[in-house]
């Protein structure tokens, strides 16, 4: 990835909902501001997206020892970590969708000096956004490149 980044920084990446044993042994990474910080630190420009969140390993939860996280849960924990798209697998239903989407614009809209879920939809919008513009200037052919 080093090097694939070093050429074209704003690459997208799947984060992993595997841990990394030196670091975090018993937390996935994806859902992980520790795990990815030193990640996004170095490859500030890269869109990061989740594995998916729907699978069992994402509901696992190192502090009970147990698979009882929500999807409401791990898609807060993603964000938080530093994922700047959730991605869903075939599992999702409608149902889990809504109580998800539910509790992230609930946690969004909390009135605080300083809310961290909401800092960090604000930057992944604007990441997604800027991907997007170099997308559509790239597809257009006046930028060259990835």
């Amino acid at each position: 990835f080093h090097s694939l980044l070093q050429e074209y920084p704003t690459l997208s990446v799947m984060t992993s909902l595997m841990g990394v044993k030196e670091i975090l042994p018993h937390q996935h990474c994806a859902l992980s501001a520790e795990c990815l910080a030193p990640f996004r630190e170095t490859y500030q420009r890269a869109l990061l997206f989740t594995d998916a969140l729907t699978m069992e390993a994402a509901a696992y939860d190192p502090e009970t020892g147990n698979y009882g996280r929500s999807l409401a849960e791990r898609a807060v924990r993603a964000l938080e970590a530093g994922n700047h798209v959730l991605v869903f697998g075939p599992e999702l239903t409608e149902a889990t969708l809504t109580e998800t989407r539910q509790v992230l614009l609930t946690l969004y809209q909390l009135d605080l000096a300083e809310n961290p879920l909401r800092k960090q939809v604000d930057e992944a919008v604007k990441r997604i956004l800027e991907f997007k513009s170099r997308q559509q200037r790239y597809n257009n052919g006046r930028e060259g490149g990835v």
